[in-house]
């Protein structure tokens, strides 16, 4: 079209954009969306253009100023006929794969700094500890938060350096950094560990010793903290320097965009542990045989909805003598999770279910906990409200090999395809909605045929795998300066 001086709109999005520009083509804008590709391609997104404003730029192009359309026409007609001739693309294919040939036989393989929770009771620690799977010891030094209790003694690379505080500064962070000589710095960053400010004046740190930064966001929404709002947008500018910044949901990356972060931008997926085939050797789950099990797992906080989910199962118990709730909900170390044990144990004897409920709320090892999941006839996630993006929990369910219910709440939107989703997040919700998943065996089938499907792209192996080898390529890109080419 625009060899032909036609006037072109396209989506500003993906390839197009290597020659189209405002100055060759009218941008139409667009809001992520789950690809529903039919090439099935595995946790990713679409550009979905913005129908409104497709048709404000068809307006323009039809009724506005000629002179205007006529310099960006000629302006693409030019573009293409001196840069796109199949001999321009030849000559940058050889170009390419010149560069290919002069990098090393043995790629450059940067040491790796890796800023986040170790071994505590945090789902993040978690994250990261099956995330670094992939990456060898004597490349990594991770740089973790002091804490009171560990749930596994430190090996030689992990630094204690910084404290979960709005006045941290992480200036040990990092000193350690610079003295281990770390090339690249991967941060898991949660609202709640340090300012925003904090992070800011560490990236900018980073970046004028010429050390890559990558950035995982656990949440990206704007909270109200102690000390008033606390946005993403404060830092954009200085997030704008990071190599890459990753987020779990299509609510990030709509989020990120917005506030001009995506050029960086990463939708990568939340992992999840194989399904350990004798895990019931780790446990004595007798008290549960013969029983119809209702489960849930994840930290004992009242935004997991254990409380309605108790409720709910009073109501399910009376309709069925057979039913069992097991609650392997582990106590976090916080006084609001101790305070929601006391209701929840509470609720379960005023409501005359304690021979019908097992708590469990010491902290497990996966492997335990796996054990009592794979017991469960249904495992449900009640969750009544969060910002989180995603959650790590509902992927320990999964992974136990066993049908998952959960809230109709966006935390859950990136494992839809493998769950059932419930009706709402109310006592009646969950009845109406539990009722129906267990009496409906056609259903139970198809979606375990789907989780199969989705869990096997998304084990941790795989995910540290493609991690490493995204640190790697760009740290070799940008030693060749392939970018230009």
């Amino acid at each position: 079209a625009m060899l032909l001086k036609l006037p072109v709109i396209v989506t500003a999005w993906s390839g197009v954009l290597d020659f189209c520009d405002n100055e060759t083509a009218w941008l139409c804008g667009y809001q992520f969306a789950k690809s529903e590709s039919h090439l099935s391609a595995i946790h990713s997104a679409w550009a979905d253009p913005d129908v409104d404003h497709l048709a404000e730029l068809l307006r323009e192009v039809h009724h506005g100023d000629m002179e205007t359309r006529s310099r960006r026409v000629e302006s693409a007609f030019q573009r293409i006929t001196q840069n796109f001739k199949w001999s321009d693309v030849a000559d940058r294919t050889e170009l390419a794969v010149d560069a290919i040939k002069k990098q090393h036989r043995l790629r450059r393989e940067p040491k790796i700094g890796w800023l986040s929770t170790w071994n505590a009771r945090c789902g993040i620690a978690a994250y990261s500890s099956f995330l670094t799977t992939s990456i060898p010891d004597s490349r990594l030094i991770i740089l973790a938060s002091h804490i009171p209790e560990r749930t596994e003694k430190d090996g030689a690379n992990v630094f204690r350096c910084w404290d979960a505080s709005m006045d941290e500064t992480l200036e040990h962070a990092f000193d350690i950094a610079i003295e281990r000589e770390i090339e690249v710095m991967v941060i898991q960053y949660n609202f709640g560990f340090y300012s925003l400010e904090t992070l800011a004046l560490l990236v900018q740190k980073l970046k004028q010793r010429n050390i890559g930064v990558h950035i995982f966001f656990h949440s990206t929404a704007d909270i109200d903290g102690e000390r008033g709002r606390i946005s993403l947008k404060t830092v954009t500018d200085v997030l704008k320097q990071a190599d890459r910044l990753f987020v779990h949901g299509i609510d990030d990356l709509n989020r990120l965009k917005d506030m001009g972060l995506v050029d960086n931008l990463v939708f990568f997926p939340q992992g999840l542990m194989p399904t350990i085939s004798n895990a019931k050797n780790k446990i004595d789950a007798r008290p549960l045989s013969g029983k119809k099990v209702l489960a849930a797992y994840g930290f004992l906080l009242p935004h997991k909805g254990i409380q309605t989910l108790i409720k709910a199962f009073s109501i399910l118990a009376a309709q069925n003598a057979n039913w069992h709730l097991l609650l392997v909900t582990s106590l976090y170390p916080a006084s609001v999770s101790e305070h929601e044990y006391h209701i929840c144990d509470g609720l379960i004897h005023e409501h005359g279910l304690v021979e019908r409920v097992t708590f469990q709320t010491e902290y497990l090892t996966d492997e335990e906990s796996q054990a009592w999941l794979q017991q469960a006839d249904l495992i449900v996630y009640p969750y009544q409200k969060t910002q989180e993006s995603s959650s790590a929990a509902v992927r320990m369910g999964l992974a136990a090999g066993k049908p998952v219910a959960v809230t109709p709440l966006s935390i859950f939107d990136d494992v839809q395809d493998a769950v059932h989703v419930l009706p709402g997040t109310d006592v009646d919700a969950l009845v109406s909605g539990i009722s129906c998943i267990v009496n409906d065996g056609s259903a139970l089938l198809a979606k375990a045929q789907q989780a199969e499907l989705w869990t096997q792209s998304r084990q941790w192996p795989v995910l540290s795998h493609r991690l490493i080898n995204l640190i790697d390529g760009l740290a070799n890109a940008l030693d060749l300066d392939i970018g230009r080419i």
